[in-house]
């Protein structure tokens, strides 16, 4: 089984989108699991070498859609969704295979719904999925505007029209998202929590979320460490 890490957001060295690739290798490799890294197509060469990553997505999670009424939100939502799920198409993900997610925002979910159901039946593999706390305004309606309810709420209705509950796993280190998107979601989101202080391994810097959510991947990948 790999962890197929799809990080559409990874384009450059430095950030969290950085810092996570390189503490979800070093766990996932302490660990003895194989991961596979999916990259914006802007990643350096370099870096990609490096990282072994594999330059795949055109759109970020920060490409802007129209918010100004629902209706067209939804189908900036969708045309971002299904250039994700054509982008996936050419990466060769594996029915034994987990898709993580690790900050997804509802078209990257949208997409990766629509990947799946190009897919057959028995040849989709688990996905797991976290809501980072950066994505969100946290507060009474954590996610806003409306038009973005209505986007997560038309996001999940596709995934889980593809794929069973069971086979998925939702999650964030937020209370508060939890909160929200078990109601959007209409299923339990897990709750996981963030480590304060996380040592070094061989001299390596493990970022505290990184370690977070490979506990996170445990029920997948047979691993009962947080």
């Amino acid at each position: 089984m790999r962890i197929v890490v799809c990080d559409n957001g990874l384009s450059q060295i430095g950030g969290h989108h950085y810092n996570l690739a390189l503490g979800l290798r070093v766990e996932l490799a302490e660990r003895g699991a194989e991961m596979a890294l999916l990259s914006h197509v802007t990643f350096p060469p370099s870096l990609c070498e490096a990282l072994d990553a594999r330059p795949t997505f055109h759109y970020s999670p920060y490409h802007r859609i129209s918010r100004d009424r629902s209706r067209h939100y939804l189908k900036g939502q969708e045309y971002l969704g299904r250039r994700f799920a054509s982008d996936l198409d050419e990466a060769s993900v594996g029915t034994c295979d987990v898709l993580f997610l690790h900050s997804a925002r509802a078209s990257e979910i949208w997409g990766t719904a629509e990947w799946l159901s190009r897919q057959g039946a028995g040849r989709r593999p688990l996905v797991a999925i976290n809501f980072m706390n950066a994505d969100f305004t946290v507060g009474p309606h954590i996610v806003d505007p409306e038009s973005s309810r209505d986007a997560y709420l038309n996001a999940f209705d596709k995934l889980f029209s593809v794929v069973p509950r069971e086979r998925t796993c939702l999650s964030s280190s937020s209370a508060e998202i939890v909160a929200a998107m078990t109601e959007l979601a209409g299923t339990p989101v897990n709750l996981y929590p963030m480590p304060k202080f996380v040592p070094k391994l061989d001299g390596v810097s493990r970022p505290p979320n990184a370690v977070a959510l490979v506990g996170v991947l445990g029920p997948f990948n047979g691993d009962d460490r947080a």
